[in-house]
């Protein structure tokens, strides 16, 4: 019986594992997957989005359709179309099929993770629950951290299909192990009817929501369709509060929220999976694009970041019952605090300040993540722990699109900002240059095409006059030679000679042109690596007060019974 337990609980730590995996291993792998595919970056970007809108969206009604139906049938059937997702993702020849297999992919992963916590908390009593919560809270945190960091190693030693193939294996593992531990035939089932009309509300205002969101750095926070969005959020969700307190089977009790450990949990969710993302997605981005390292390299500065998540998380959720909740959460973000302050001082060529950085914000996030999942269990059973779980998928992935949102929008305005005073910095220093107005201009235009925001290092050619245009200019100062030597043009030696010496002078102007052009290129560099660093530093300075003032939520949980 033990070891049937452990395995049930194994299997949904691997489910746990995949869905929360593919929240983030794409990003890092992102440049490649555009290159191999041949698309724009705004399109590619929606084999992203369409996995986290249909996740955030069907999580919650396919888990109470579980409930329904049952559970270990509806999470093999997640499983399979979770496999079939990523079969199709890792053999797209095109982005519609790429977008077709991501999404098929969200929709496995909207059973698999409350029905993975739900299965699996509720295999042990509620007394014994805590090491299973903390092995499915170490799962989620780790994960997602390692997303990042599994894509960065994949994409360098492999390739970007690989990031997909690599779930096949242990999609293959968990449907064998459901096959042999699961009971499809008599499990237990709610006799209940499903909240249609709930439900359709809960998924016009989640999609609105997510929508609304990810589209915000390109729409702009005040753009007709954001307003518009939030606005069909704002009525679907007052509608579906008011239709889930008259209906006999509503979709999620909203007995859940009278517990203040829950309400406590869910907040801090959303909160802690904000501050985590905005390091987990960005900084990547940071180290391949803006420093120039390799994928393998941004992988595993990393490492620390997850290895912290994997040791605190479940020593908090342990020390939970001994410590309370209110100190673990502080501790937690205060730590993460103090990585933040170091980012916003951040010099990615000392490497002992990127650990240290990632240490804090990997311990921080450990801390806390530990006891909220623990908290968001509760006491529940039945249909409130299933409830409770679905609610705190979908809360976890508005805490990771939210910070998505919010810190892209935030980087994109401060890159045209430091882009704009680029341009203008260059801009002066190629016009006191000694370059003709032609090739002024031709400068600043080569210059600001090559040095882009997407890669500081890109590497742009050293010689900036083509043999063509050297032999033309060879041939126009020749002929203007000739002409004060009319008698030169019916003596060879001398006209030899005569081009000779006008061949030497274009040489040496040409190389004073392309000395001058290079050291407006390494200026130029050199202001693009600081300035977008600045661009990136500064997001973190604006999110420093933020994520002060979130710890105090720890306000939210009760006092430790001095009892106890």
């Amino acid at each position: 019986m033990m070891q049937h337990t452990k395995l049930v609980q194994l299997t949904m730590c691997m489910g746990i594992f995949l869905c929360m995996l593919d929240t983030t291993i794409m990003n890092i792998a992102l440049p490649a997957i555009q290159t191999g595919l041949g698309v724009p970056l705004n399109q590619i970007s929606w084999a992203l989005n369409i996995y986290t809108i249909l996740f955030a969206v069907f999580t919650i009604p396919l888990s109470r359709l579980a409930e329904i139906k049952g559970k270990h049938k509806v999470y093999l059937l997640g499983l399979l179309a979770f496999l079939i997702g990523s079969i199709l993702s890792g053999l797209a020849p095109n982005l519609p099929i790429l977008i077709v297999g991501r999404a098929v992919q969200s929709i496995g992963a909207a059973v698999l993770f409350p029905v993975s916590m739900t299965i699996g908390i509720a295999s042990t009593a509620i007394n014994k629950r805590k090491h299973i919560i903390a092995a499915l809270g170490i799962t989620q945190g780790i994960a997602a951290a390692l997303g990042p960091v599994i894509g960065g190693l994949i994409t360098q030693l492999l390739n970007w299909r690989w990031v997909f193939f690599i779930n096949i294996p242990i999609l293959l593992l968990a449907c064998i192990f459901c096959l042999t531990s699961f009971n499809f035939k008599d499990e237990t089932v709610l006799p209940v009817k499903i909240d249609w009309f709930g439900t359709a509300c809960l998924m016009l205002a989640l999609f609105s929501l997510v929508l609304a969101l990810l589209n915000l750095s390109t729409w702009g926070i005040y753009s007709p369709k954001v307003i518009g969005l939030l606005l069909v959020f704002i009525s679907a969700t007052s509608l579906f509060l008011w239709i889930e307190s008259k209906v006999a089977y509503p979709i999620i009790h909203l007995d859940l929220f009278k517990n203040r450990a829950f309400n406590g949990a869910a907040i801090t969710t959303i909160l802690s999976n904000f501050f985590m993302t905005g390091v987990s997605v960005l900084l990547p981005t940071f180290f391949t694009r803006i420093q120039g390292m390799t994928e393998l390299t941004a992988a595993l500065l990393l490492t620390p970041l997850a290895m912290m998540i994997f040791i605190f998380s479940p020593l908090s959720a342990i020390i939970l019952d001994k410590v309370g909740p209110r100190w673990l959460i502080l501790v937690g973000f205060t730590l993460m605090s103090a990585g933040y302050f170091s980012l916003f001082h951040f010099n990615a060529s000392h490497l002992s300040q990127v650990m240290i950085t990632c240490l804090l914000i990997g311990s921080g996030y450990g801390i806390i993540v530990g006891p909220i999942v623990v908290l968001s269990a509760a006491d529940f059973t039945g249909e409130l722990l299933s409830a409770s779980q679905s609610v705190s998928g979908v809360l976890r992935q508005i805490g990771i699109t939210l910070a998505i949102a919010l810190f892209v929008t935030g980087l994109t305005a401060n890159l045209t900002h430091e882009n704009n005073l680029i341009k203008r910095d260059i801009g002066q220093a190629i016009s006191s240059s000694n370059l003709s107005a032609d090739r002024q201009k031709q400068t600043l235009i080569n210059i600001t095409n090559g040095i882009s925001t997407q890669q500081t290092n890109k590497q742009i050619p050293r010689q900036h006059v083509s043999a063509q245009e050297r032999q033309e200019l060879i041939t126009q100062q020749t002929a203007l030679a000739l002409k004060t030597f009319p008698l030169a043009q019916d003596n060879v030696q001398l006209t030899t000679q005569i081009k000779a010496n006008v061949t030497e002078k274009v040489d040496k102007a040409i190389k004073e042109t392309n000395r001058t052009i290079n050291l407006l290129i390494t200026k130029s560099k050199s202001l693009a690596k600081n300035g977008y660093s600045k661009a990136f530093s500064d997001i973190y300075s604006a999110a420093f007060p933020i994520l002060i003032l979130s710890s105090f939520s720890f306000l939210l949980f009760k006092k430790k019974d001095k009892a106890s």
